[in-house]
């Protein structure tokens, strides 16, 4: 009971810290966690706890940091210009075209069951696209985000893969109860696109015929 109180308080600390700006976010993943370590008694093992969870996540930081680094400066050099040309005339500039195949280009990417790489692909190949016909970025992040959230109920995602180990359940059965809802989702995810798209549509004074 005691280490779950310390635990909340924990996180309450860090989303203040957070929001209000006091560190930065790297500053408050390292050094809160020891410090509350310290207060729930566990001494000089804290420290030995955050060298391994430091060295856990390192592989994971220097491969986000780097391909945050990479693809925002091509980005901005202009080099994947040539292939939001090439999705434009694929979708003849029409923005619900776009919306719709954000969240088809999604599902397909997140098959893999790795969430960041289907966020790196999707968003190199279509915020060009999203900029250059000026559609709201909000639902490039929305219809990136929903369908990695179903697709990753796959069993060699995340989620699921920690629930099988858990609850030792087979992941043919489990599979085979969730399909029909993730497909549901999908479904209902580009009917949803699909009257987002035609609101960009007359947001942006495009013919509904184009």
């Amino acid at each position: 009971m005691y280490l779950s109180i310390i635990s909340v308080l924990m996180l309450v600390v860090f989303t203040i810290i957070i929001v209000t700006k006091k560190a930065s976010t790297i500053t408050a993943l390292i050094g809160v966690p020891i410090i509350f370590g310290l207060i729930a008694g566990f001494g000089l093992d804290t420290f030995n706890y955050a060298m391994a969870g430091v060295s856990g996540v390192a592989g994971t930081f220097i491969l986000l940091t780097f391909a945050i680094l990479f693809f925002g400066i091509m980005l901005c050099a202009g080099l994947f210009d040539p292939l939001s040309e090439v999705i434009i005339r694929f979708m003849g500039g029409d923005p619900l075209k776009v919306v719709v195949g954000t969240v088809i280009l999604s599902t397909l990417v997140s098959l893999d069951g790795d969430g960041t790489t289907t966020v790196m692909i999707c968003t190199t190949a279509l915020l060009p696209v999203y900029y250059k016909l000026n559609i709201n970025r909000i639902y490039l992040a929305m219809f990136i985000g929903m369908p990695n959230g179903v697709i990753n109920l796959l069993p060699w995602g995340g989620p699921t893969a920690r629930v099988l180990s858990v609850l030792n359940v087979d992941s043919g059965e489990l599979l085979g109860k969730l399909v029909p809802f993730m497909i549901f989702s999908i479904l209902a995810l580009i009917v949803m696109a699909y009257v987002v798209g035609l609101k960009e549509r007359k947001r942006l004074g495009i013919s509904t015929e184009s």
